[in-house]
């Protein structure tokens, strides 16, 4: 069974992906980086150099967006230098527009919306059973009376655009990728996105100055009390006097609590002008501002939600996790502790396209979906900080996000140990996109933040590097570096070890390729 290469642009995976899936039905063996690999690992290029060597053609899908890509130039070059064949496949564009000079002149599948749909991919389809000496399945167009072929549409993944390839797969349906016809098949909505909240406002201070000045006017009013209650021989009541403060009703209202002292009488009660003195009274101490505690467990944490700039932030409080995964690739390890002697917020969900509209935002390029409440995603790593900064706030470091997801538990994943579909938005039921933030609730980590695992790619502040063994406190990654790192996988991914807490990808800090979305963080200030 030959092994071909799909080379394409992440950009046109909407696109790619249903040509891809049919050509699997009919028995070719495709390697796919999103189905082999995560972006980013250590391993990228070395597979896809052992990949490219062992395979026997591959597949060149073109685009103007593909022509721009590095990797696609890459992968392209490497094959004619293997000396194997390349079997061309337009997308978009034109000849100027979309192919790339080392494919001038070569004869070209062309899928940019035929008049008979069905005839590009069976050419693709016959030309690689012709090369390979495969045995072709049957996937012939059934006919009319007229000789006209009759289609009855099965809908492999929703696809917006022309009609670019159709085809009867080894069940009998016949599936396309392209779009702009009456579907009759459409695949099922999200879950509704949460509704952003009214903006709360956050509590006020403890003034401690007024409560310093009401305990002392209180003090001078006991000890004139009594004065006057030994001169006149009355015992007034035991009396308790509450110090009035502009703290919230949610915080605990400082009281100060005073016996009077009880006259004695004698046959000729004299005043006395020798007062004694009255002690100086002591500050109450504050309490402690949630999050300072350091905690130990995941249970110890209720989350703590606040909208700050019209945000919802979830507060991370102090504490102690292991970062990393023996488990995982060899980039997850050593295990090592982190700690965070202060608590910090971060975005409870992923920057949505209203958000980033809302705020001014820019960037290169639109995201693929653009509905309101999706994630803001197709951005660089530079786009993404910008935005962060517009808010007064920041990406979050590496560690930061990896302790928000797991834990000083260590949860393998936001929501607990084992895999759950039904808590993560990812290749096996994301309907080849996004989905709007938040629709897996199930899915939220202890802190009450929601995506960690899966939707989008996250950018986060720090350079890819390397772990070290020793135990590091509010840690800020390497200094310098070729690549930010990018963490939760995505609506792509196929494999569950990448959507783990402790899994780790990057790119090229100006790079939009990856589909990588992004949140924000905040350090905490009284």
């Amino acid at each position: 069974m030959p092994e071909l290469f799909v080379s394409y642009c992440r950009d046109d995976s909407a696109v790619v992906e249903p040509i891809v899936e049919n050509l699997s039905k009919l028995g070719f063996d495709l390697w796919i980086d999103i189905e082999h690999l995560k972006p980013g690992t250590r391993a990228w290029t070395r597979a896809i150099e052992e990949a490219l060597r062992r395979v026997d053609g591959l597949l060149a899908f073109m685009s103007p967006q593909a022509k721009e890509s590095h990797w696609c130039d890459i992968e392209i070059l490497r094959t004619q230098e293997l000396g194997k064949p390349i079997y061309p496949i337009l997308l978009y564009g034109n000849n100027l527009s979309a192919v790339p000079i080392q494919l001038t002149g070569a004869h070209y599948t062309d899928m940019r919306g035929r008049a008979d749909r069905t005839s590009e991919f069976d050419h693709l389809v016959q030309t690689l059973a012709a090369d390979f000496a495969h045995e072709l399945p049957l996937h012939e167009m059934e006919t009319d009376r007229s000789g006209q072929p009759v289609i009855n549409i099965n809908v492999s993944g929703y696809v917006e655009g022309d009609i670019i390839a159709i085809g009867r797969d080894v069940e009998g349906d016949v599936n396309i990728a392209g779009g702009d016809i009456l579907q009759t098949q459409f695949p099922p909505e999200p879950l509704p996105g949460p509704v952003d909240p009214e903006p709360r406002s956050q509590p006020k201070p403890q003034n401690r100055l007024l409560v310093i000045v009401a305990a002392i006017i209180v003090g001078l009013g006991l000890v004139v009390t009594a004065i006057i209650t030994n001169f006149f021989g009355l015992i007034p009541p035991k009396t308790t006097a509450s110090v009035p403060t502009d703290t919230p009703t949610t915080q605990p209202v400082t009281q100060v609590s005073t016996d009077a002292p009880t006259a004695t009488k004698t046959d000729t009660p004299e005043p006395t002008d020798n007062l004694t003195d009255t002690p100086e009274p002591t500050d109450t101490p504050e309490p402690t501002p949630p999050g300072f505690e350091p905690i130990t467990s995941n249970d110890d944490w209720k989350p703590v939600i606040e909208t700050i700039n019209g945000v919802d932030m979830a507060l991370v409080p102090a504490g102690c996790f292991q970062m990393g995964s023996e488990d995982g690739d060899d980039d997850e390890s050593p295990v090592h502790e982190v700690c965070f002697d202060e608590p910090f917020w971060i975005d409870a969900y992923e920057v949505t396209n209203a958000q980033f509209e809302g705020f001014g935002g820019e960037a290169g390029r639109d995201s693929n979906w653009t509905e309101r409440n999706r994630p803001r995603e197709n951005i660089t790593w530079i786009e993404s900080a910008a935005f962060c900064e517009l808010r007064g706030a920041r990406l979050p470091t590496e560690s930061e996000w990896e302790y928000a997801a797991r834990g000083p538990d260590g949860l393998v994943y936001p929501w607990g140990n084992t895999f759950d579909a039904d808590n993560v938005v990812y290749s096996g039921n994301s309907d080849s996109r996004t989905w709007d933030m938040g629709s897996k609730p199930g899915g939220v980590s202890w802190v009450g933040v929601y995506d960690l695992s899966g939707n989008v790619w996250e950018w986060v502040y720090d350079w890819y590097g390397s772990y070290t063994s020793s135990k590091q406190v509010n840690p800020q990654g390497p200094g310098s570096g070729e690549y930010r790192v990018l963490r939760g996988g995505s609506w792509s991914v196929s494999y569950s070890s990448y959507l783990r807490g402790a899994s780790r990808s990057y790119g090229d800090l100006g790079d939009a390729s990856f589909g990588g979305g992004f949140r924000c963080a905040l350090s905490y200030s009284p």
